[in-house]
């Protein structure tokens, strides 16, 4: 078994593979950063819970974009799990060439996503990442990561509208039947589900431009169900992505 760890701004997703399946995936919260010992008592619980032993283990892989949590829930693993842990960067065999300007700037949840869906998908292809941010890659047809683009997320950018605007209230997330919403909740929601399915509609037909060629279209995501069948792309959702990413680097890096 290998265990998958992605570090994010909202919340932590740890994933245990059994061979090529996802057998358990849980959350929790990252924005109240714990010690060693309470991320060690949350991994027993999850294990426990599914009736797995951490002897199975054959190691862990953890990717972050929180500095912060990095060190802790790595010297969690080592004291817990006393097999490997690796944790993602843009200096380990990746399976694709970082052709950006500082490579090392690239989130790791984005190097995650664009190995997996390089190892998965038809090349070129866009991954589409819809979580506290946006975040879009793009791979050529030389397995060739050549950048992307980040934008906020649906929900950072709602909870950002209605921290500036005394007299909106929330939208409820329940699509309206029409563009043109007649109500301020219906409003909301209709700019923030149709204005994302839109920018992302017009994103991918760009990037294609640029390349010369159309792309494979990939989502992901906590988002992703929410907005992308409302896009006009063909886009494959994929809920698991970042995950078999991580084991994917967990295999060629061990």
């Amino acid at each position: 078994m290998v265990l998958t760890i992605d570090i994010g701004n909202t919340t932590i997703g740890i994933g245990i593979f059994s061979e090529n399946i996802l057998c358990s995936y849980e959350k929790i919260s990252s924005t109240e950063v714990l010690t060693h010992s309470a991320y060690i008592k949350k991994l027993k619980n999850i294990f426990e819970t599914q009736g797995l032993s951490v002897a199975s283990l054959e190691g862990s892989i953890i990717s972050s974009v929180v500095p912060g949590i990095t060190p802790i829930f790595q010297r969690a693993l080592d004291e817990w799990s006393e097999k490997p842990v690796l944790v993602l960067s843009h200096e380990m065999k990746l399976g694709i060439e970082m052709k950006v300007e500082r490579p090392e700037k690239v989130g790791c949840d984005r190097i995650a996503d664009a190995v997996a869906a390089a190892m998965e998908y038809s090349l070129p292809l866009i991954t589409i990442d819809m979580g506290t941010a946006t975040t879009i890659n793009v791979v050529d047809e030389q397995h060739n990561f050549r950048g992307g683009i980040i934008m906020p997320g649906v929900g950072t950018a709602n909870q950002a509208l209605l921290g500036k605007t005394a007299q909106l209230s929330g939208g409820d997330m329940d699509m309206p039947t029409h563009t043109i919403g007649i109500n301020t909740e219906e409003c909301i929601t209709s700019g923030m589900i149709y204005g994302n399915a839109c920018a992302i509609d017009g994103l991918i037909a760009r990037i294609n431009e640029e390349l010369g060629s159309a792309c494979t279209v990939i989502a992901t995501g906590g988002y992703a169900k929410t907005v992308i069948p409302y896009c006009k792309t063909n886009i494959i959702l994929d809920e698991h992505l970042l995950m078999k990413g991580l084991k994917i680097l967990f295999h060629i890096n061990k």
